[in-house]
């Protein structure tokens, strides 16, 4: 079995065909299988892009967006302590808890949900702790810890707000097919 990475390979764009062609840098004998990786990617991209999906697929991927909360009390607290303005964060949330994407949506969302004063002190004060004063460039909500049972609740709250909210303004994909379908005349 060789996979077309081993030989060395290039893929080239085929406009008379709408695709790639790849092509091996070296000899494959004839019947020799080859084989090539399309990488992780969502099924939607495998869908869209190659015309099939993948049965438990770990790479699939849905967009979250993250918005601040304008009437938070502490959200001033917050800007202080980020240097900036909260701004809408869009997360592409996979279905591993264990990707590094995801675990920074959690990490955002304990932080944009934290209504506790004092835990947000003591989040900053860890910050400033393990930070060298000239390093310091604002505390990043991505790295947020856990600070308590009841914030962990709330950002689990917020997750399923989120996907609901997505899951019934989404279009479907049946209404996806027709808006790219050309109008009768």
């Amino acid at each position: 079995r060789r996979c077309v990475q081993e030989t060395g390979y290039q893929r080239r764009v085929h406009g008379e065909r709408e695709g790639f062609i790849i092509e091996a840098l070296e000899d494959i004998e004839r019947g020799e299988p080859v084989y090539d990786s399309y990488g992780k990617k969502c099924n939607s991209r495998f869908f869209l892009n190659y015309g099939f999906i993948v049965l438990n697929n770990d790479g699939n991927e849905v967009a979250l967006k993250v918005s601040f909360d304008k009437s938070d009390p502490l959200l001033q607290r917050k800007e202080q302590m980020m240097q900036e303005s909260p701004k809408d964060k869009i997360f592409r949330v996979m279905s591993s808890v264990e990707e590094n994407n995801v675990l920074e949506f959690f990490a955002y969302l304990r932080f944009v949900e934290l209504r506790d004063q004092n835990k947000l002190v003591y989040l900053y004060g860890v910050y400033e702790a393990n930070t060298n004063s000239e390093e310091r460039e604002g505390y990043k909500p991505q790295k947020t810890p856990p600070v308590s049972i009841e914030n962990e609740t709330d950002m689990l709250k917020k997750v399923k707000q989120l996907c609901t909210c997505l899951l019934y303004t989404s279009p479907s994909p049946r209404d996806r097919q027709k808006s790219r379908m050309p109008s009768s005349a």
